[in-house]
């Protein structure tokens, strides 16, 4: 029987009860209390959850058997697999979750929230003390103006370029290439654009200027109009790390990889936020295996998540 209609919470309970399986499958939720619900009502008793991972409740719910609510031969797989689980393994997955439902209450919720709006009120109160101010500003152009040399280095995304959706089109301004024209024509000046961008995008964007560069996080540079490597070779990439990347950008729309000479770079921007989260965690929670295994960095960015070698970033780029 399907019912088109809404229960007395005392009968709803009672189904909750003799529910052998409950299947909660929203395409997009906030947190789903439906799949707690059933939780709680199955003290001492076998049950099995089945639930979308679109919920939010997934993110915490991980002994429930998660699924995609749009491909029906995975919930067909996990309705075989609900109906066939043991009762021991039943129990253990309830009492996992019943455990997690049980200290994460709503007042704890609410302390959370309130303790991080807290925190990043203080964040907010030590960026503000660090911006600079006319008397700072004065003395950074007294000293620039009596330095014999200068070294500048310079950050592109976010610094020279705002962020923008599609990576491809953050191409500097002519106001931004002029401006770096006549901070290179001072002999006093050595530039260094410092960026997580390749060889060939940085030569094509700033060609005819006399600049350095730091590319791919340190991984390459350029000095006196030629390139340098800190890398040995180039990667050939684990097929485990390449599964893991293809399987989360198939399950997650507008997203894709960029695969660099020395490093692998799953791109997010376009994904909706809340699916962006969600993804962006389970792909590093399955990366760090692989990862650890072949002594390679996973390194979060802004709506990136980036696979590198640790032997080089931007800050020891800096160093040499």
């Amino acid at each position: 029987y399907y019912f088109y209609q809404s229960f007395p919470f005392n009968e709803l309970v009672a189904l909750y009860d003799i529910a052998d399986i409950a299947m909660v499958t929203p395409l997009r939720d906030g947190m789903n209390l439906v799949a707690k619900e059933y939780l709680a009502t199955k003290r001492g008793k076998p049950g099995v959850l089945i639930l979308s991972e679109m919920a939010g409740a997934a993110i915490e719910l991980t002994d429930a058997i998660i699924i995609n609510p749009n491909d029906t031969q995975e919930i067909e797989a996990a309705i075989l697999q609900a109906l066939t689980m043991p009762k021991k393994e039943q129990r253990i997955r309830l009492n996992n979750m019943q455990k997690r439902i049980s200290t994460q209450t709503v007042k704890k919720w609410a302390n959370d929230f309130v303790k991080e709006l807290l925190y990043i009120s203080k964040q907010n109160n030590e960026i503000f003390q660090k911006i600079v101010g006319k008397r700072q500003l004065s003395q950074i152009k007294k000293e620039y103006d009596q330095a014999y040399t200068r070294l500048i280095l310079l950050d592109y995304d976010g610094t020279l370029s705002p962020f923008v959706k599609n990576p491809e089109d953050a191409v500097p301004s002519k106001e931004l290439l002029n401006l770096l024209k006549k901070m290179t024509a001072d002999k006093k000046n050595k530039v260094v654009i410092n960026s997580g961008r390749n060889r060939q995008v940085l030569d094509k964007w700033f060609k005819g200027i006399d600049l350095d560069f730091a590319a791919e996080h340190g991984a390459f540079f350029k000095e006196n109009h030629k390139w340098h490597k800190n890398v040995q070779e180039k990667i050939t990439w684990d097929d485990e790390i390449l599964r893991i990347i293809e399987h989360t950008i198939d399950k997650t729309p507008r997203s894709r990889m960029e695969i660099k000479d020395s490093s692998l770079v799953w791109h997010y921007r376009n994904v909706d936020v809340w699916l962006a989260e969600l993804r962006q965690k389970q792909l590093i929670n399955a990366l760090m295996g692989p990862a650890s295994r072949l002594n390679l960095q996973i390194v979060p960015g802004n709506k990136i998540v980036e696979i590198k070698s640790p032997d080089f970033n931007k800050g020891s780029e800096v160093k040499r």
